[in-house]
């Protein structure tokens, strides 16, 4: 199995980061296309980055602040995508984020790495350059 990794600085706290990968409404902000459903424990969280392309992820761990363990119901098969968060001394905030349970020869593995960096990338801008109260 392959496994998928991703990981950015972020200048907030891993607090902020946290909301900004669980608040619905604020996912809505940064990640692409429709997104729909509840990023809470048992809850499943739908997303439709492009017309026709649709992902179900259901929360299997919720650490507030520091650990969302998801689960792919629909869409890629029974992946998991652990997003990981560790304050740094800094001020920073690492996110990791794991997309894990490939098959080594998924003709998807490169389209999809290129998503979750862009989709880090972009949860990135939005935190260090929003005006909005999440990100002080």
């Amino acid at each position: 199995m392959v496994a998928l990794i991703h990981e950015v600085n972020i200048h907030a706290s891993a607090q902020v980061c946290f909301q900004a990968v669980t608040d619905l409404s604020l996912l809505r902000q940064w990640h692409l296309g429709k997104v729909d459903g509840s990023v809470q424990l048992g809850e499943e969280l739908v997303l439709l980055p492009k017309p026709h392309l649709q992902f179900i992820l259901k929360t299997a761990e919720w650490t507030p602040n520091q650990r969302l363990v998801q689960t792919l119901v629909s869409g890629a098969g029974h992946q998991s995508v652990v997003t990981e968060l560790t304050p740094l001394a800094d001020g920073r905030t690492r996110v990791r984020l794991t997309h894990d349970g490939w098959e080594e020869n998924d003709p998807n593995i490169a389209q999809c790495n290129m998503q979750w960096g862009a989709a880090l990338h972009r949860l990135s801008l939005f935190l260090e350059t929003s005006d909005s109260e999440v990100a002080s």
